[in-house]
């Protein structure tokens, strides 16, 4: 029997900021600039972590929203499908996930996750220009 599973969330954050203040403040300017500092320059990981204060993700904006969807023993017994996103709603921007989990009887799993970033440029999930990953798993649980 394939078993499916769906969960929605809605997270206002009344101290969030209600407009972009990453284009509002042209914080993507400044992430560029610290990029391009050398790796030996102790300015860079200073700027590094004091910026990692400023852009908590998933929480400087006031609505976000999220979806998880995971379909289990999808097309055979030991496969799962999950299909996730989370949005950020005064950006309009989001992260897609989908991917396939294999886990066979002798605890060995195999799986993929590839993700996809849309949104306007300057948006929570769009700052670094990462429009994918994808991310392979291999596992033995004892």
């Amino acid at each position: 029997m394939i078993r499916v599973s769906v969960n929605a969330e809605v997270y206002y954050n009344q101290a969030g900021y209600a407009g972009n203040k990453l284009r509002d403040y042209d914080v993507g300017e400044a992430v560029e600039q610290i990029m391009e500092l050398p790796e030996s320059d102790t300015k860079k990981s200073e700027m590094q972590s004091m910026s990692g204060a400023f852009l908590e993700p998933n929480n400087h904006s006031r609505l976000y929203g999220a979806l998880f969807m995971s379909i289990s023993k999808f097309i055979i017994s030991d496969l799962t499908l999950t299909v996730n996103g989370i949005l950020n709603f005064n950006h309009r921007c989001a992260v897609i996930s989908t991917g396939l989990q294999y886990r066979n009887l002798h605890n060995f799993s195999l799986g993929f996750l590839v993700n996809a970033i849309v949104g306007p440029e300057e948006s929570e999930y769009t700052l670094f220009d990462d429009a994918a990953s994808l991310r392979l798993t291999a596992g033995v649980s004892f």
